[in-house]
Protein backbone atom coordinates (compact mmCIF):
# COMPACT_ATOMS: atom_id res chain seq x y z
CA UNK A 1 0.00 0.00 0.00
CA UNK A 2 1.36 3.42 -0.94
CA UNK A 3 2.01 5.72 2.04
CA UNK A 4 3.11 8.86 0.21
CA UNK A 5 5.77 10.35 -2.01
CA UNK A 6 9.16 9.51 -0.52
CA UNK A 7 11.38 11.95 -2.39
CA UNK A 8 12.11 13.71 -5.64
CA UNK A 9 15.61 13.59 -7.12
CA UNK A 10 17.55 16.07 -9.25
CA UNK A 11 20.87 15.98 -11.08
CA UNK A 12 22.31 19.40 -10.22
CA UNK A 13 24.63 21.79 -12.02
CA UNK A 14 25.88 23.59 -8.91
CA UNK A 15 25.42 21.80 -5.58
CA UNK A 16 26.44 24.82 -3.51
CA UNK A 17 23.77 27.07 -5.03
CA UNK A 18 21.10 24.36 -4.75
CA UNK A 19 21.95 23.68 -1.08
CA UNK A 20 21.89 27.42 -0.37
CA UNK A 21 18.49 27.76 -2.04
CA UNK A 22 16.78 24.75 -0.45
CA UNK A 23 18.41 24.94 3.00
CA UNK A 24 19.04 28.62 3.64
CA UNK A 25 16.28 30.25 1.60
CA UNK A 26 13.54 27.62 2.06
CA UNK A 27 14.61 26.20 5.43
CA UNK A 28 15.12 22.52 4.58
CA UNK A 29 17.65 20.51 6.59
CA UNK A 30 20.44 18.30 5.31
CA UNK A 31 19.47 14.76 6.34
CA UNK A 32 22.52 12.85 5.05
CA UNK A 33 24.98 12.61 2.19
CA UNK A 34 27.04 9.81 0.70
CA UNK A 35 30.18 9.36 -1.34
CA UNK A 36 30.55 6.68 -3.99
CA UNK A 37 33.03 4.77 -1.81
CA UNK A 38 30.65 4.85 1.18
CA UNK A 39 27.93 3.36 -1.02
CA UNK A 40 30.30 0.65 -2.24
CA UNK A 41 31.30 -0.27 1.32
CA UNK A 42 27.63 -0.52 2.31
CA UNK A 43 26.88 -2.76 -0.66
CA UNK A 44 29.89 -4.96 0.09
CA UNK A 45 28.89 -5.33 3.76
CA UNK A 46 25.34 -6.49 2.98
CA UNK A 47 24.53 -9.80 1.32
CA UNK A 48 23.26 -9.33 -2.22
CA UNK A 49 20.28 -11.41 -3.30
CA UNK A 50 21.88 -12.24 -6.61
CA UNK A 51 25.15 -10.95 -8.00
CA UNK A 52 24.68 -10.35 -11.71
CA UNK A 53 26.49 -8.48 -14.47
CA UNK A 54 24.53 -5.27 -13.90
CA UNK A 55 25.22 -5.22 -10.16
CA UNK A 56 28.89 -6.08 -10.72
CA UNK A 57 29.22 -3.22 -13.22
CA UNK A 58 27.51 -0.79 -10.84
CA UNK A 59 29.85 -1.76 -8.00
CA UNK A 60 32.86 -1.28 -10.29
CA UNK A 61 31.55 2.19 -11.20
CA UNK A 62 31.19 3.08 -7.50
CA UNK A 63 34.78 1.96 -6.92
CA UNK A 64 36.10 4.02 -9.84
CA UNK A 65 34.37 7.17 -8.54
CA UNK A 66 36.04 6.72 -5.14
CA UNK A 67 35.63 9.35 -2.45
CA UNK A 68 33.74 11.84 -4.63
CA UNK A 69 30.44 13.08 -3.26
CA UNK A 70 27.50 11.24 -4.84
CA UNK A 71 24.29 12.70 -3.38
CA UNK A 72 22.71 14.73 -0.57
CA UNK A 73 19.27 14.20 0.93
CA UNK A 74 17.38 17.26 2.21
CA UNK A 75 14.43 16.89 4.57
CA UNK A 76 11.44 19.20 4.16
CA UNK A 77 9.19 17.31 6.60
CA UNK A 78 9.40 13.90 8.27
CA UNK A 79 9.92 11.26 5.57
CA UNK A 80 9.60 13.84 2.77
CA UNK A 81 12.89 14.51 1.06
CA UNK A 82 14.67 15.98 -1.94
CA UNK A 83 17.70 14.08 -3.27
CA UNK A 84 20.37 16.14 -5.04
CA UNK A 85 22.97 14.33 -7.16
CA UNK A 86 26.44 15.72 -7.86
CA UNK A 87 27.43 15.64 -11.54
CA UNK A 88 30.90 14.85 -12.86
CA UNK A 89 30.32 14.95 -16.59
CA UNK A 90 28.62 17.13 -19.11
CA UNK A 91 24.83 17.00 -19.26
CA UNK A 92 22.49 18.68 -21.68
CA UNK A 93 20.05 21.36 -20.61
CA UNK A 94 16.51 20.07 -20.29
CA UNK A 95 14.24 21.52 -22.96
CA UNK A 96 11.09 23.38 -21.96
CA UNK A 97 9.19 20.52 -20.30
CA UNK A 98 5.85 22.22 -20.97
CA UNK A 99 6.21 21.00 -24.56
CA UNK A 100 6.34 17.33 -23.51
CA UNK A 101 4.16 14.76 -21.78
CA UNK A 102 5.23 13.57 -18.37
CA UNK A 103 6.69 15.45 -15.42
CA UNK A 104 5.48 19.04 -15.09
CA UNK A 105 6.26 20.35 -11.59
CA UNK A 106 6.31 19.51 -7.91
CA UNK A 107 4.64 21.37 -5.07
CA UNK A 108 5.64 22.07 -1.48
CA UNK A 109 2.94 22.38 1.18
CA UNK A 110 3.48 25.04 3.87
CA UNK A 111 1.62 26.04 7.04
CA UNK A 112 1.93 29.77 6.35
CA UNK A 113 2.45 30.84 2.75
CA UNK A 114 3.02 34.50 3.67
CA UNK A 115 5.82 33.52 6.06
CA UNK A 116 7.69 31.58 3.35
CA UNK A 117 7.00 34.35 0.81
CA UNK A 118 8.59 36.89 3.16
CA UNK A 119 11.52 34.56 3.88
CA UNK A 120 12.43 34.01 0.22
CA UNK A 121 11.97 37.69 -0.63
CA UNK A 122 14.20 38.73 2.29
CA UNK A 123 16.76 36.21 1.01
CA UNK A 124 16.79 38.08 -2.32
CA UNK A 125 14.76 35.60 -4.33
CA UNK A 126 12.03 36.97 -6.57
CA UNK A 127 9.05 34.58 -6.75
CA UNK A 128 7.69 33.82 -10.23
CA UNK A 129 4.13 34.80 -9.27
CA UNK A 130 2.23 36.63 -6.56
CA UNK A 131 0.42 34.75 -3.82
CA UNK A 132 -3.08 34.00 -5.04
CA UNK A 133 -5.96 31.72 -4.21
CA UNK A 134 -6.32 29.13 -6.96
CA UNK A 135 -9.52 27.71 -8.42
CA UNK A 136 -9.03 24.77 -6.05
CA UNK A 137 -9.36 27.06 -2.99
CA UNK A 138 -5.66 26.76 -2.13
CA UNK A 139 -3.20 29.65 -1.72
CA UNK A 140 -0.22 29.32 -4.02
CA UNK A 141 2.83 30.97 -5.54
CA UNK A 142 5.60 29.74 -7.83
CA UNK A 143 9.40 29.64 -7.53
CA UNK A 144 12.27 28.47 -9.72
CA UNK A 145 15.37 26.94 -8.13
CA UNK A 146 18.93 27.75 -9.32
CA UNK A 147 18.86 24.85 -11.82
CA UNK A 148 15.60 26.03 -13.38
CA UNK A 149 13.18 23.59 -11.72
CA UNK A 150 9.83 25.38 -11.57
CA UNK A 151 7.72 24.47 -8.53
CA UNK A 152 4.64 25.52 -6.63
CA UNK A 153 4.26 26.46 -2.96
CA UNK A 154 0.80 25.80 -1.51
CA UNK A 155 -1.09 26.47 1.72
CA UNK A 156 -4.29 24.48 2.06
CA UNK A 157 -7.44 26.18 3.36
CA UNK A 158 -10.63 24.64 4.73
CA UNK A 159 -12.05 25.06 1.20
CA UNK A 160 -9.10 23.42 -0.59
CA UNK A 161 -10.35 20.73 -2.93
CA UNK A 162 -7.17 18.76 -2.11
CA UNK A 163 -8.66 18.43 1.40
CA UNK A 164 -12.43 18.35 0.76
CA UNK A 165 -12.57 16.55 -2.57
CA UNK A 166 -15.11 17.62 -5.15
CA UNK A 167 -18.26 17.01 -3.13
Amino acid sequence: MIKGISHIGFDVKNMESMLDFYCNALGMKKKFSMTFSQALRKMQSEPQAEMNEELTGFMQYLGQMGDKEWFVYLEMAPNQLIELFYQYGEKKELPDIKQYYGYQHFSLEVDNIHELWDRVCQYGIKPDSPIRKGVDGTYQFWLTDPDGNHFEVMEYTKESLQITGDE
